[in-house]
């Protein structure tokens, strides 16, 4: 039985990773469910902390020493930082930079070559990712520019600017810091971050908020201020037990939609941007009455899928433009039965797929 007290999750085209409670990842084929890597805290017996958060290394540029993107990070809640070798399940590299310090947010840089963490201690900290030394402890901005006053849940950079990284948590305000100067220069008060729920795509963020009102959110980057609420409900009347989300993220590679999810009434929805990309998002689709909380959502970088993962160790993979009342039954620690409208595949091109990409 998979601990799902705490879970993580990440997606890419062929493979969904969860992190769990138990200290251990597992890397699912999205096509079949079946299981193909297993790493973490003792394999098999699962007697670690709790991973809290796992990000694939992406490719850097060659005067790097960090150059395969078959490494992937993970964090645990008593501060434990470690690189894994994805074909082999071996752990590479394993540090605590902090003892004390409980961690729950990640992120690589675009170009891999630095990655920041954050957690308890309210701080955000960068690290170098070739000599796994830390380079910044992100200081607050003076005065009027306190940085966060309780724990911090989710960390962003900024894609299109990577000097820039955001983060949020507990304390209601997003915190905006420049790498250059190595402090925070700017924040936002309103949503309440308790998971990965906090995303950026140039000048827009989106805000997932553990409540029950002013449930998503979209604020300026340049004018740090709040923009508008995307309606979480399609009709007037608001429902009390709606929100309480724990995850939000942006379509890739371009924001043309947003998929957020939660705990409140055990649902996902997706909202589409407008035709015209003026940032004016609308309910597309939901998916409803699932058996348990979506405690952790990733979007693919090929732009065509969304995936969430469930208390009760389910991965849902789906189609953005799924109709709404869509049977959405997935497998226990697998994926999701069907994308809608997803061209069919042979599986054999499939696999002979992920063999040239551990050749690459």
């Amino acid at each position: 039985m998979i601990n799902l007290q705490q879970q993580v999750f990440m997606l890419d085209e062929f493979h969904s990773y969860l992190g769990c409670g138990d200290g251990t990842i597992k890397i699912y084929n999205a096509f079949t469910s079946k299981l193909m890597y297993q790493m973490g805290s003792n394999h098999n017996h699962g007697d670690g902390m709790p991973i809290t958060s796992i990000r694939w290394r992406p490719n850097s540029s060659s005067e790097s020493g960090a150059k395969s993107s078959n490494v992937i990070v993970s964090i645990t809640s008593d501060g434990l930082i470690q690189h894994w070798a994805v074909n082999s399940s071996k752990c590479l590299h394993s540090f605590k930079d902090e003892p004390d310090n409980n961690l729950y947010a990640l992120d690589f840089a675009p170009d891999g070559k630095m990655f920041a963490t954050a957690g308890q201690d309210t701080r955000v900290y960068v690290y170098d990712e070739q000599t796994r030394q830390r380079l910044l402890d992100m200081k607050i901005g003076g005065k009027n520019l306190p940085g966060h006053s309780s724990r911090v849940f989710s960390v962003k950079f900024n894609p299109q600017e990577p000097n820039m990284i955001i983060s949020g948590g507990w304390d209601r305000t997003i915190q905006i810091y420049d790498i250059r100067e190595g402090r925070t220069v700017g924040s936002i008060y309103g949503p309440q971050i308790s998971g990965d729920a906090l995303d950026i795509y140039d000048d827009m963020i989106i805000a997932g908020c553990n409540r029950n009102k002013d449930i998503v959110q979209m604020f300026s980057l340049s004018k740090k201020q709040l923009i508008y609420n995307i309606d979480w409900e399609s009709s007037s009347r608001k429902d009390i037990e709606s929100g309480y989300l724990y995850g939000a993220k942006f379509s890739r590679p371009h924001p043309n939609y947003i998929v957020a999810g939660g705990a409140g009434k055990n649902e996902v929805k997706v909202f589409e941007n407008n035709a015209d990309g003026s940032a004016s998002f609308r309910i597309l689709s939901s998916i409803h009455e699932l058996e348990a909380p979506c405690l952790a959502i990733d979007t693919s970088k090929a732009g065509d899928n969304f995936a969430f993962s469930c208390q009760d160790g389910r991965i849902y993979i789906c189609n953005y433009k799924l109709e709404e009342g869509y049977d959405f039954e997935g497998y226990q620690g697998g994926h999701f039965k069907e994308v809608s409208h997803q061209k069919k595949r042979n599986m054999s091109d499939v696999n002979d797929e992920e063999e040239e990409r551990k050749e690459q």
